[in-house]
C-alpha cells in the first residue's frame, strides 16, 4: 500500500508530520484532544525540520505575506485592551501558520503523499457526517453540529470536503470509486443541509460551479440545479432561514449580519490604520452594540474582511489582499496544470468555496480545529504547486 511505503521511506522528523497529519484529518470531530494532539506531532516534526533543514521549511511562494501579517497581529498586542482574548487569537494564527509550513513541506518532499491525505480527509469526514444523521433522525434536531459540536463549523468543514468528492465524482473513470463517491457525495451534502448552515451552502454551490464551469458538461448544470431544488424538500432548510433574513430586512429590523457588519465598520472608524487590534472585536462589541442584537456578543463580524479591517485596520487589510493576490497569482500561473490534476482542481475549488462562505463567517481563527484545517489544506495546495519545475524560481 501507498501509506505503507510513505511511512517506510520517511525518516523520524517526516513520520511525527505525518502521524500528526493523520490525526487532525481523520480525528477531526472528537474535542480539541485529538486535533492538537496531531498539532503536536506536527510541531515537534517541524521543529526538528527547521534544525535540520533551516530557512528552507518556511520558504515558499506566499511565506512574506504570512510572516508580516503574523508580526504586524502580534504588534498589535501594544495597543489592546484584553490580553487574554489578543493572546488567544494570536494562538489562533499559530494554528494555521504552523500546520502550513509544516504541510508545505512534506507536500514537496513526498510527491505521492496525495492519496494518503484524501483517505485521511474522507475518513475522518465520513465519521462525522455519521453523526449528524444520528442527530438529525435519531435526536431530532433542526441544524446538527455532529462531533464539532456547532452547525456553522460543520458547514464550513463541508465546504472543505465536498469538493474532493464531487470532482473524484464526475472524473475518476473507475465504477467502483465513483460508486463509493457518490455514497459520500449524497451523504456529506446531506449533512451541509442537515447543518442550516447558509454561508457554507453558498460556499459549497460556488465550489460546484466552478468546478462545472471548468468541466463545460451541460448534465453537471442539472445536477447542481437539482442540489438546489432538494432542500425544498426538507422539513427545515436552508431556504427558510434565507427567507426570514430577507423578510427581517425589508420589515426594518435587519438581519443580525447587518449591524454585527456596522458595528465592525464603526470599529474601524475608530482606529482606521491599525485597528483595534488582534481579537479585540469582542470586547469593543459591547459598546457598539444595536437593539436586535443587544443582549447578545458576537464574537467575529461574520465577515472576514470586515473583521480583519476592524481588528487590524486597512494596514492588515492590505496585508491579507497581498497574500490572496500571491495566491491568485501563483493559480493563474500554474492553472493549466492544477486542471489536469485532480488533487489541486478540488484544493482550489474548495478553497474559493471557503472564501465565499466567509464573506458571511470568520472561520479562519473563530471555529477551533478549522484554523488547523486551514492551514493543512492551504499548505497541501501551495505544496503541489511548487512541485511543478517551472516553479523553482518562485517556490
Amino acid at each position: 500500500m501507498d501509506v505503507i511505503k510513505i511511512f517506510k521511506s520517511s525518516n523520524v522528523y517526516e513520520t511525527l508530520i505525518l502521524l500528526g497529519l493523520m490525526f487532525i484529518l481523520i480525528l477531526y470531530g472528537f474535542a480539541d484532544l485529538t486535533t492538537y494532539l496531531g498539532l503536536l506531532f506536527m510541531l515537534i516534526g517541524g521543529i526538528w525540520l527547521a534544525k535540520k533543514e533551516g530557512f528552507n521549511v518556511f520558504r515558499n511562494y506566499i511565506q512574506w505575506p504570512i510572516i508580516v501579517l503574523f508580526l504586524f497581529a502580534t504588534i498589535s498586542l501594544l495597543y489592546v485592551s484584553n490580553y487574554r482574548k489578543a493572546s488567544n487569537e494570536l494562538g489562533s494564527l499559530l494554528e494555521i501558520f504552523v500546520p502550513f509550513f509544516i504541510t508545505f513541506y512534506i507536500v514537496r518532499k513526498k510527491k505521492k503523499i496525495n492519496k494518503f491525505m484524501l483517505f485521511s480527509l474522507l475518513s475522518g469526514s465520513s465519521i462525522i457526517v455519521i453523526y449528524a444523521f444520528y442527530e438529525y433522525f435519531a435526536l431530532g434536531l433542526r441544524r446538527v453540529g455532529s462531533l464539532v459540536e456547532n452547525a456553522n463549523i460543520l458547514g464550513v468543514y463541508m465546504v472543505f470536503v465536498l469538493p474532493f468528492i464531487f470532482i473524484n465524482l464526475i472524473s475518476n473513470p473507475n465504477k467502483k470509486i465513483k460508486l463509493i463517491m457518490a455514497i459520500l457525495f449524497v451523504l456529506h451534502f446531506a449533512a451541509l443541509l442537515f447543518s442550516g448552515s447558509r454561508a457554507a451552502f453558498f460556499g459549497v454551490i460556488a465550489s460546484f460551479l466552478f468546478i462545472i464551469i471548468n468541466q463545460r458538461n451541460k448534465i453537471y448544470f442539472i445536477l447542481l440545479i437539482i442540489l438546489l431544488i432538494i432542500p425544498l424538500f426538507l422539513p427545515f432548510n436552508i431556504y427558510d432561514r434565507l427567507y426570514d433574513s430577507f423578510q427581517s430586512f425589508l420589515s426594518g429590523t435587519g438581519d443580525q449580519r447587518i449591524y454585527i457588519w456596522k458595528n465592525a465598520l464603526d470599529m474601524f472608524r475608530l482606529r482606521p490604520l491599525t485597528g483595534v487590534g488582534i481579537g479585540q472585536y469582542p470586547i469593543y462589541y459591547k459598546i457598539y452594540e444595536d437593539a436586535p442584537v443587544k443582549y447578545r456578543i458576537f464574537t467575529h463580524a461574520h465577515n472576514i474582511y470586515l473583521h480583519i479591517l476592524a481588528e487590524l485596520g486597512l494596514i492588515g487589510l492590505c496585508i491579507f489582499f497581498w497574500l490572496i493576490y500571491k495566491i491568485f497569482k501563483f493559480t493563474i500561473i500554474n492553472y493549466n496544470n492544477i486542471k489536469k490534476d485532480v488533487f489541486l482542481f478540488a484544493l482550489l475549488a474548495s478553497l474559493i468555496g471557503f472564501m465565499i462562505q466567509e464573506l458571511f463567517e470568520f472561520s479562519i481563527t473563530d471555529s477551533g480545529g478549522t484554523t488547523i484545517l486551514v492551514g493543512v489544506l492551504l499548505g497541501w495546495y501551495i505544496g503541489l504547486l511548487s512541485t511543478n519545475e517551472n516553479n523553482d524560481q518562485i517556490a
